[in-house]
């Protein structure tokens, strides 16, 4: 018998296993075909799965703006403050304001600053290099879930010439708190060039003029039947402090209950005792008493 003969009489044994299977009514892909249309899903059917919706993240609000006070800055890296520049009507660019998101920013002439010290349109001016590639940075602190109400913002120096925070020098390496309409100076005092505002709070122009002069408050760290007690912060050394603000209004006898008040007041700014909170300050309005505590 021939080869070709042979082959013939042979078929099954040199057709590849793939034909074998497409000839055939009772292979796999016939019986799925036939549960699959008879309403029963087969393992080859997919499922449908139901994921949970994803919540989509907050949008980050701004606790702070920086307002120019002189032309020529420009930010970098924050999508809060890509407005167009404009001009003011000595025809200078004055940039958009920087609006503050992140917990820190960084100023100085060095391009990797969030906040870049240089004038775009004009490479070669000398007037920036009074200040440092590294000049000063805004952060704030106590924003935790455990914080009950509020931050703090501090700017720190990092410069040679110097950063002023409403004409006082901060020094190098030091901090001062930021308020509200707080104003920022670079390399010396008459150059004012940001205007700090605080989107969070306006807590302080309610206060005692002698006691904004001193001190910074910040937010309420407790409350009492009487009043509450605020974070403040010294202005020339930057030291925690509490101040405990009574209303005088909780007073049920305005006139003995007042005097008494103050009489207890006066006796503890005298006593200095190592077992005591010392009193360091008083300060009072028509409506309230504000006592100055050590931390």
């Amino acid at each position: 018998m021939s080869a070709e003969s042979s082959a013939e009489g042979e078929p099954s044994q040199n057709r590849p296993p793939s034909q074998q299977g497409s000839g055939s009514s009772s292979g796999p892909a016939s019986a799925s075909q036939s549960s699959s249309g008879s309403g029963t899903l087969s393992s080859v059917d997919t499922l449908p799965v139901t994921l949970p919706s994803v919540p989509e993240e907050a949008e980050l609000q701004p606790w702070g703006r920086l307002l120019p006070m002189a032309p020529g800055f420009r930010s970098h890296g924050n999508p809060l403050s890509s407005s167009p520049p404009g001009r003011n009507r000595a025809g200078a660019r004055i940039h958009p304001p920087l609006y503050c998101v992140e917990d820190r920013y960084l100023f100085g002439r060095d391009a990797a600053c969030d906040y870049v010290l240089d004038d775009p349109e004009d490479r070669k001016s000398k007037r920036f290099r009074i200040y440092s590639k590294k000049h000063f940075r805004i952060y704030r602190v106590g924003t935790g879930p455990l914080v009950p109400e509020g931050s703090e913002v501090f700017v720190e120096d990092y410069s040679n010439n110097g950063t002023f925070v409403d004409g006082v020098k901060v020094g190098q390496n030091k901090k001062l708190p930021l308020t509200n309409n707080a104003v920022l100076s670079l390399a010396e005092q008459r150059n004012r060039v940001f205007v700090f505002i605080d989107l969070m709070s306006d807590y302080q122009s309610s206060l005692p003029r002698a006691l904004q002069d001193k001190y910074v408050l910040t937010r309420r760290i407790g409350t009492g039947v009487c009043g509450e007690v605020r974070l403040a912060f010294e202005r020339s050394t930057c030291r925690k402090f509490a101040v405990k603000i009574i209303n005088k209004k909780n007073f049920q006898s305005e006139g003995t209950a007042k005097r008494n008040a103050e009489t207890e007041i006066e006796i503890l700014q005298r006593v200095d005792h190592p077992c005591l909170i010392k009193t360091e300050d008083f300060y009072q309005t028509e409506d309230s008493y504000y006592i100055v505590l050590e931390l």
